[in-house]
């Protein structure tokens, strides 16, 4: 049996059959997940609509359209809907694409074609041979025509004139030279972007989709796993933070880390 139809303890589960593995991709509209469909012990790519968009009646809409035109269309293999629906305990409308095939190996026919080294020009040739023929007169004549040569060289080609001291200012004078501005702090601020997207502080929050296997804490989303325990199927916790798909939690007894948004039920 494939690796990937093993079961991945603290990884969500949607609708109860499909297990999420790894994030594909992720856009404005969707996030697309590797996943495993526990049903028929198969893999399948997860389309997922976003948390934040899943009270918005337009983004919904369009998430369906989308759904819809695809199952209509006669598309190739790896590109067939299987499935979709709407995630009970999370809210979350989701499509089930069939994972796509490797593509095959291309089919050679006839006799393979033997590569030929490209045909040079005559006119490359003679020069080529023009050059070696005064190489060949240059070594016979010996060092009278080699002194020749270095008088005529000397003469046609001066040695050229040492640049003179009056040089361009050095940067390092030129920045001495020229004060420095001082960043002003409000082109700073206006710069600073945060690196997380606050969550309703103090919002509770329920752990589901897991299977009954609960979540594991992570230091950051997408991290490695916290040593201790998780937070086991049902237990009410307090959602204070989130970053993309990943949102951080506090128990009861003051635990903190970070978990899947889709593992957080209202």
């Amino acid at each position: 049996m494939p690796d990937v139809e093993k079961s991945i303890h603290g990884v969500a589960l949607i609708a109860g059959r499909y297990e999420l593995l790894g994030e594909l991709r992720k856009s404005e509209s969707d996030v697309e997940w590797e996943a495993f469909d526990s049903a028929l012990q198969r893999r399948v790519v997860l389309h997922l609509l976003p948390q934040e968009l899943t009270d918005d009646a337009a983004a919904v809409e369009r998430f369906w359209q989308t759904a819809r035109s695809a199952a209509r269309s006669n598309e190739a293999s790896g590109q067939r809907i299987l499935d979709g629906g709407t995630d009970p305990e999370s809210g979350r409308a989701f499509v089930v694409r069939e994972w796509p095939a490797a593509p095959a190996a291309p089919r050679v026919v006839g006799r393979p074609t033997v590569a030929r080294p490209p045909r040079q020009s005559s006119k490359r040739v003679i020069v080529g041979a023009a050059i070696l023929l005064a190489v060949l007169l240059v070594a016979a004549a010996g060092s009278r025509v080699q002194a020749w040569l270095g008088t005529f060289a000397t003469a046609r080609f001066p040695a050229p004139v040492e640049a003179t001291a009056t040089a361009a200012p050095t940067a390092a004078a030129t920045a001495t030279s020229v004060p420095a501005r001082a960043a002003t702090p409000t082109a700073a601020v206006s710069r600073a972007t945060p690196t997380a997207r606050s969550a309703q502080a103090g919002v509770p929050r329920r752990i589901v989709n897991t299977d009954g296997q609960g979540v594991a804490l992570r230091a950051s989303p997408g991290g490695p796993r916290l040593p201790e325990k998780g937070y086991d199927e049902g237990a009410t916790v307090t959602a204070f933070e989130s970053s993309g798909e990943w949102t951080r939690i506090r128990g009861s007894d003051g635990r903190e880390g970070w978990v899947l948004s889709v593992t957080l039920a209202p």
